[in-house]
């Protein structure tokens, strides 16, 4: 705007300049459409990878959990310490696997040793701390490095699920292990669908085009704006075309002002929600996902401990009686 304005004061035609206001401002307005399409497909997309997350994939995790502990309140009724202690390490195996979740996903973003200690990707000294965790069992999951930590758990379930039906306390043993080796493997593979979706990045070419055309879009419209301050400054302020162009200007500052703050928003976002496991204030919260799930689950325990049918008399629920293995053993083997 400055340089046109000094061009026509130097040519004498101040007052005489024409300037084609609506052929000035179709390139910004074509571009602004672009990009707007472009940018909104690629929050659309962000968004969409974000709620399937959270609704999909560990919305599932969670359901396995609750199945799981459903059956232990059927399982293992009984108001006894062995049966509290069985239901308790399944309910603390599957909150174990959330947790462990939460520290694989954020080791996505742990580029450094230094960034992974200020993640606490390693640290396991708090899950010990709000009893998920034992000594023991944080240096056998520490032996087998960081990799898959979450999906372990799940193997250490359902050998538990294996033990149990060889000790002969589940009924149907052949069946009940089946079952809960489907849910641990249900589990695994949520797990493992999440950590593939937050290792999957979009193209980098894809990216640096969206940006590249958002800052193209604010440099263009920057021009324009300049130039039409530049035509009012020319303008005669008596005639018509110098309102129109001065009503074109104050609207292209306006949105020069808001257009850059909402697409360097857009593109925040995106950075924002791509791994929501994470400690920001946008991120899912743990601490809240544990409590659900703890509650939902000693519910369960409590509805088996005493459903309404029992008779204050007995005031024990009934279960089914435990069933040992039949091995059947060929004479073939021993030929």
């Amino acid at each position: 705007g400055g340089l046109l304005y000094s061009v026509s004061r130097l040519s004498g035609s101040r007052g005489r300049v024409v300037i084609d206001v609506d052929s000035l401002t179709d390139v910004s307005e074509t571009l602004q459409e672009l990009v707007a399409f472009v940018l909104g497909f690629f929050l659309t997309k962000t968004v969409d990878i974000w709620w399937d997350l959270r609704l999909k994939y560990l919305q599932q995790l969670f359901n396995v959990i609750d199945n799981m502990c459903m059956r232990m309140a059927i399982y293992f009724p009984q108001d006894t310490e062995e049966d509290a202690l069985a239901r308790e390490t399944v309910l603390r195996y599957g909150l174990l696997s959330l947790a462990l979740l939460f520290k694989d996903a954020r080791e996505v973003d742990a580029w450094t040793v230094g960034e992974q200690a200020d993640l606490g990707v390693n640290d396991l000294s708090d899950l010990i701390s709000e009893g998920l965790l034992t000594e023991d069992e944080a240096s056998r999951l520490n032996d087998r490095g960081v990799a898959a930590r979450s999906q372990l758990v799940w193997v250490w379930i359902s050998s538990l699920f294996t033990k149990w039906c060889l000790d002969g306390r589940l009924p149907d043993p052949f069946g009940n292990q089946n079952m809960m080796l489907e849910y641990s493997e249900r589990a695994r593979n949520q797990i493992g669908f999440i950590l593939a979706q937050l290792n999957m990045q979009f193209p980098l070419e894809y990216e640096h085009l969206v940006t590249i055309m958002a800052k193209i879009l604010m440099l263009t419209m920057a021009f324009e704006t300049g130039m039409l301050w530049g035509a009012v400054w020319l303008h005669d302020a008596n005639g018509t075309e110098y309102t129109t162009t001065l009503l074109t200007a104050i609207s292209k500052s306006i949105m020069l002002t808001i257009m850059p703050v909402l697409y360097q928003g857009i593109l925040d976002i995106k950075e924002t929600i791509t791994n929501p496991f994470r400690d920001g204030y946008t991120d899912y919260s743990f601490k809240v996902f544990r409590s659900r799930l703890a509650n939902e689950c000693q519910a369960f325990f409590d509805a088996g401990l005493y459903p309404p049918y029992v008779p204050v008399e007995r005031k024990t629920a009934a279960v089914l009686p435990p069933q040992f293995l039949e091995r059947q053993i060929s004479s073939a083997m021993y030929e």
